[in-house]
């Protein structure tokens, strides 16, 4: 078996330290260095004992099991070991992925360590790279899963929504060469005629994070000897930068279908030159009567750059002005601010003409929020992960029929519908195959922040669970 190969090469080769290696993590966007080979060599090592173990417990070999699984714990304790400098913080030189990886392995000790090494690559990703991932094939892969784990699914979209370098968006709309097809390299119109695939679809793995992420759509271990057993349907917990999904596929029981739309919110965005005014108005974009800015999904004071629903950072030049407009803003039908030093009290790059640009959501108080529609295939069974997206006093229909409201599910109002669980951020419920049409609606969030004039520097980026709090206000 290939993973006892591996093991045999870790045990005479000096450990994962000096791990066997050949392409590492490949290609990642210049300037940013390859990731150290050993480290990725052995997480792949790591990450393939794990899958035996899987397999095995699923074969119902208990003996191989236990052996792979216990080899699997005491290899990512080595990893540890091999590559975290206690004196940095961090794994390795520091790059993106290595600490990724870890964090995929549930490498990374519990405690303070998680929570300061998981502060480090947020801050890595947002301030030291302007919002945007340095990885290659292999860190990209499991970037965008680690964020979902971090509770930060809202940056994984930031990343995936990104249009310039590098990032999947760059290939697409840059002037330079734009492409139809996944490019081999991050900046292939600047690169030779060498080994510059046009046609590539090595980081087409982010495909997979829009299936379960974005749709919604997990299946795990859940097949079977007769095909799909259960799928899960769990639209993401993100309040703004997307309002609907749909997907599907195709199983041996028959398609998997399913579609989500959330209602009650549009996006509202301002822009104003230094000195100047900027204005945010939910009557501007056409909003229902009564809407209020519910939330801030972007505010730079600097020189950003992009477009309502693409905004990003491009330079150094950059003051994150979120606290100070959550503040100003949010439960207000509309607001406006000067853009300028002496508003927000910093100047992030002197001698340089600066912009503001903020990007909001307006709802109404009251609104149904989100729909979900979804196929069970014949034969399988199906759990329903309904977000609450910070509503209150919620009820969820089923085609229509009430089955939750006042905080009790109501039993046998649809076949094939039961009630499973309530946790701080969603409702679960269960069916049986069949198609299914479920809306949820409530009172969305009410604030009382206290206007200020602080403005919050990006260093010390926003830690796990800050896309699911209950209120933006923050002190």
């Amino acid at each position: 078996m290939y993973v006892d190969y591996l093991t045999e090469r870790d045990t005479s080769g000096g450990g994962l330290s000096k791990m066997y290696y050949n392409y590492g993590d490949w290609v990642p966007p210049p300037p940013t260095p390859m990731c150290n080979s050993h480290l990725t060599a052995s997480f792949a090592y790591i990450a393939s004992t794990m899958q035996v173990a899987e397999i095995a417990k699923a074969l119902g070999n208990t003996t191989d099991y236990d052996h792979y699984s216990g080899l699997a714990s005491s290899l990512s304790k080595e990893f540890t070991s091999a590559f975290y400098s206690t004196s940095n913080g961090f794994y390795d030189s520091g790059l993106q992925t290595a600490q990724v990886l870890p964090f995929w392995l549930g490498a990374v000790p519990s405690g303070d360590q998680a929570i300061a090494l998981e502060n480090y690559l947020l801050n890595d990703i947002v301030v030291t790279h302007k919002g945007h991932l340095s990885t290659g094939i292999v860190g990209t892969k499991f970037l965008f899963e680690v964020l979902d784990q971090l509770g930060r699914t809202d940056l994984a979209l930031q990343l995936a929504e990104n249009f310039d370098y590098p990032s999947f968006g760059y290939m697409a709309v840059n002037n330079i060469e734009p492409a139809t097809t996944f490019w081999e390299l991050w900046d292939t119109p600047v690169e030779g005629p060498g080994m510059n695939s046009r046609n590539h679809i090595m980081f087409g793995s982010v495909g997979a994070w829009f299936y379960k992420t974005l749709a919604g759509i997990r299946t795990g271990d859940a097949y079977g000897a007769g095909g799909l057993r259960n799928v899960t349907f769990a639209p993401p917990n993100v309040l703004s930068g997307l309002s609907q999904v749909s997907a599907s596929f195709n199983t041996l029981n028959g398609q998997v279908e399913t579609s989500w739309k959330r209602t009650g919110g549009s996006v509202v965005c301002g822009q104003a030159a230094e000195n100047y005014a900027l204005e945010l108005s939910c009557a501007s974009i056409g909003a229902s009567s009564g809407s209020v800015i519910s939330s801030i999904s972007f505010a730079s004071y600097g020189t950003p750059s992009g477009h309502c629903n693409r905004y990003g950072y491009q330079s150094a030049c950059h003051l994150n002005i979120t606290q100070f407009v959550t503040n100003l803003c949010v439960g207000k039908d509309s607001c406006s601010f000067n853009a300028s030093l002496a508003t927000f009290g910093k100047d992030p790059c002197f001698d340089t003409f600066k912009r503001a640009y903020v990007q909001a959501v307006c709802t109404l108080p009251t609104k149904p929020a989100l729909s979900l529609n979804v196929v069970v295939p014949v034969g399988s069974v199906s759990t329903v992960v309904l977000p609450r997206l910070e509503m209150s006093n919620i009820v969820v229909a089923e085609s229509g029929n009430v089955i939750y409201r006042n905080g009790a599910f109501l039993s046998n109002v649809v076949d094939g519908v039961s009630f499973g669980t309530v946790t701080a951020s969603s409702l679960v419920f269960n069916t049986s195959s069949g198609s299914y049409s479920f809306t949820a609606s409530g009172a969305a969030p009410t604030y009382a922040c206290t206007p200020g004039h602080v403005a919050e520097n990006t260093a010390a980026p926003p830690s796990t669970g800050s896309q699911a709090r209950t209120s933006p206000c923050r002190s």
